[in-house]
């Protein structure tokens, strides 16, 4: 059985998108061969008690208040029993099948990284219209909601000035000459 952990970042006043997004991953495929657990990661400057209040209204979502979204979830990582990992904002959408697809691919494949293709939003073109991004492993061209990683691979997020660090490990991966493979179709919504 491999088991996905998924590691969501909420802040500000994001409640309304933490609720859908856990509803949403509460419908992914799993099976008696792929698993998955969530855990909620509160980076929000200001408290927000809500956000704590809805993970308790899912069954099985562990919420952690954390500095920041990547430092965060290496530190939990370091206290999860799990196979592959995905970093996601709660403002994105992943299609029912992300983590049978991915954890499909990945275990066919036997993979380090596998990643998949997105519907962006429009800051990708600067037009007021979502498109399609053909994700690549390199900095600039992929977001953390689009690939998941194996744990064992992990070593933490690089650092990056601009703080596009999901990007980083991506080209880090790569540069270590890990075994990454593409998914096919389009699995994530990016906003």
């Amino acid at each position: 059985m491999l088991q996905l952990s998924f590691f969501v970042h909420c802040y500000g006043d994001y409640a309304m998108q933490l609720r859908c997004y856990l509803a949403a991953l509460k419908c992914q495929v799993v099976t008696k061969d792929y698993k998955i657990d969530i855990h909620v990661l509160d980076t929000s400057k200001v408290n927000n008690p809500e956000f704590e209040l809805i993970c308790k209204t899912f069954v099985d979502i562990s919420y952690h208040k954390v500095e920041n979204a990547f430092d965060g979830c290496t530190r939990i990582l370091n206290t999860v029993k799990t196979d592959y990992v995905c970093l996601t904002a709660c403002d994105n959408y992943l299609v029912p099948q992300f983590s049978f697809i991915m954890l499909e691919t990945a275990h066919r494949l036997k993979s380090d990284l596998v990643y998949c293709d997105c519907v962006y939003d429009p800051r990708l073109h600067g037009r007021s219209t979502y498109t399609v991004l053909s994700t690549v492993p390199e900095l600039g061209w992929i977001d953390n909601a689009c690939y998941i990683f194996r744990k064992t691979a992990f070593k933490g997020y690089p650092y990056h000035a601009k703080n596009w660090r999901d990007g980083m490990l991506a080209e880090e991966f790569m540069k270590r000459g890990l075994k990454i493979d593409k998914a096919k179709g389009i699995l994530v919504f990016h906003n």
